[in-house]
């Protein structure tokens, strides 16, 4: 059984009756898909996340929309081509980077202020304190609030989510077109040295084959999967053709 089919058994009613998927696919363990409402013809993302492990329960997902602002971001583009444009939202207020909460400028500060049903004390100039934010102040209070932030909206987030799947598919076509000049025998410096599970830690390898490198002064081997893709790296002494 595909994903596809699975899900759209698990869910019959959003991707068959309701629905149905235009495209998909598994990229890293996360299903996208292109879904078209029936009735209004919209075509939205659909992203699970699927996680695989050896025990008995080994099997477990969580279903997402792109309104939900996913954080895994590797949808390919023909998908991406396929959904709806988002409309058009303005936001005049602005929003803490740290923490997103809504802050205005007063005395050179950016402060907050209480919602509804929130204790008055999360109003001011530091971080509500039940946002993630480990960081500190210098004084070791929350920090400040700082702009730089994002609207709570789901149509910022898909927004959002749609220019980050685009920008990695760019890397990602420009770093593959790099790695076709780096033959065998190529030698590769990583940015970040590289570390193995026998503790040992390298930067420089000769590459041979697929993911498979070795020292440039032993035999040893290594592999390095994705190279291609999630690592900063410089041609020492490429091959000449």
């Amino acid at each position: 059984m595909t994903d596809r089919e699975f899900y759209e058994q698990e869910h019959p009613n959003t991707l068959t009756k309701e629905g149905e998927i235009l495209d998909c696919a598994t990229v890293r363990g996360v299903f996208y898909a292109a879904v078209r409402q029936k009735d209004s013809r919209e075509v939205w993302a659909l992203v699970v996340l699927m996680r695989r492990s050896g025990g008995y329960f080994n099997f477990t997902y969580k279903v997402l929309s792109d309104t939900s602002g996913p954080v895994e971001d590797r949808c390919p583009i023909r998908i991406l081509d396929l959904l709806t444009p988002l409309s058009t939202c303005s936001h005049d207020q602005e929003y803490c980077r740290l923490c997103n909460a809504e802050i205005t400028p007063a005395d050179g500060q950016w402060l907050s202020h209480a919602r509804p049903a929130q204790r008055p004390e999360v109003a001011g100039p530091r971080c509500y304190s039940g946002y993630p934010y480990g960081a500190n102040a210098p004084d070791g209070g929350a920090p400040f609030h700082e702009p730089g932030g994002t609207a709570t909206c789901s149509t910022c987030w898909a927004r959002d989510w749609r220019d980050r799947c685009r920008a990695n598919a760019e890397r990602e076509t420009q770093a593959r077109t790099r790695a076709r000049t780096v033959r065998p025998g190529t030698c590769l410096r990583f940015t970040r040295p590289m570390q193995f599970s026998n503790g040992e830690e390298r930067d420089t390898f000769t590459f041979e084959t697929r993911s498979t490198f070795r020292s440039p002064d032993s035999d040893r081997r290594y592999r390095i999967p994705r190279w291609r893709t999630d690592y900063d790296y410089e041609i020492v002494n490429p091959t000449q053709s």
